[in-house]
């Protein structure tokens, strides 16, 4: 089943990065470049405008198709604080955009990459963990990177597995990449938690590196064995045209 893409995100702007983000905002997606280095960032988007003018001059794009790449490609730079990339993170970044750029993905959680791409965790915290053992409140969130440090060191609590929400936003995504709507979930989840649980083999109480990446390991076939698993009892059925009382 085809997904509609109509923003993309390019992590690294230099010259394979500026070049993507080129190609793709031709092509007429939204683009979001992404550096950590601000004067690399300024440098990959003036390379992109530099290309574009040759190619008018050229005439290979009209002037008008530029300043329509120019309206789409965007550019975001986020300190490393900002995202909580400890030193050994952004070196082993730096590597694998030289030598394996195409598992660069591996290095960030869900959440991460949701504000790398311009998201809000705010947003999405219906579909967040549950809040009640950190901040003692009945509620989902998603934690905002940069935090998670303070949820360190206190293994029996298992508090660094609950700002982890990578699970939850893959099989949010899977849903959407199967049409299925959000609102079974909480039954998906039932059985892709367990399997998670049994999967996930951290090394110690903060590597929640390994859970996020046991979390988006997970295939579309595995999410629709649990969608299978939902409707043994029968078929799933919308709940609506029924009233408060004829539902209890």
């Amino acid at each position: 089943m085809a997904v509609l893409i109509k923003k993309v995100g390019v992590i690294g702007s230099g010259q394979m990065g500026n070049g993507i983000a080129h190609v793709a905002a031709l092509a007429g997606f939204e683009v979001v470049l992404n550096d950590l280095s601000a004067e690399r960032l300024k440098s990959g988007m003036a390379t992109i405008n530099g290309n574009l003018s040759r190619q008018v001059a050229k005439k290979v794009i009209t002037e008008e198709a530029k300043t329509q790449v120019k309206a789409v490609c965007q550019a975001t730079g986020y300190p490393p604080d900002e995202i909580g990339m400890e030193g050994w993170r952004r070196r082993a970044v730096r590597w694998m955009l030289t030598h394996e750029g195409e598992k660069v993905p591996t290095m960030f959680s869900a959440i991460e990459l949701l504000v790398l791409g311009g998201g809000r965790p705010a947003d999405f915290d219906a579909w967040g963990m549950s809040m009640l053992g950190v901040q003692g409140c009945v509620c989902s969130r998603l934690t905002p990177p940069g935090r998670w440090p303070t949820l360190l060191g206190r293994p029996p609590l298992g508090l660094t597995a609950s700002a982890v929400a990578d699970l939850n936003l893959h099989v949010a995504s899977m849903l959407r990449e199967l049409r299925l709507p959000a609102a079974i979930a909480k039954v998906v989840l039932a059985g892709a938690m367990q399997d998670f649980i049994d999967e996930a083999k951290p090394s110690d109480d903060g590597d929640w590196l390994t859970l996020s990446r046991t979390a988006r390991a997970f295939t579309r076939e595995k999410m629709e064995d649990y969608v299978a698993a939902a409707t043994a009892g029968g078929p799933l059925m919308p709940d609506v045209g029924r009233s408060g009382q004829e539902r209890q």
